[in-house]
């Protein structure tokens, strides 16, 4: 099975990078910097591209049997990157007949200062 992974250099995506190379998957990753891929770059194949260009996102979701987005806001993001880059994700994916997402992502809950987090 061929498995394409888009937010692949984040703290989760890198986790699901080997994890499917332990499980014997073959990889394609979307990278803004594939050079954060670190050890998996040699084991994975690589579609240096944003997440939000159309044309990069088509490219990595040919040929594979699914799609892994691991898209998330980090420190260094302003506004919503889900919304948005799942559009393009679905556009690609209906584009090169891709059926199967699996879409992880975290959702900041607000809280004001002093209050601790609800669990």
């Amino acid at each position: 099975m061929k498995i394409a992974n888009i937010g692949a250099t984040g703290r989760t995506g890198l986790h699901v990078v080997e994890q499917a190379l332990d499980r014997g998957l073959d990889v394609r990753t979307l990278a803004r910097t594939p050079g954060k891929l670190g050890e998996h770059a040699a084991r994975v194949d690589v579609v240096e591209g944003y997440v939000l260009d159309q044309s990069a996102v088509s490219r990595a979701v040919a040929g594979v049997d699914a799609v892994v987005s691991c898209i998330g806001r980090t420190r260094a993001t302003s506004g919503d990157l889900t919304g948005p880059a799942a559009t393009v994700i679905v556009a690609a994916m209906h584009e090169r007949a891709v059926v199967r997402l699996v879409a992880m992502t975290g959702a900041g809950g607000a809280r004001h200062a002093g209050q601790p987090y609800v669990h």
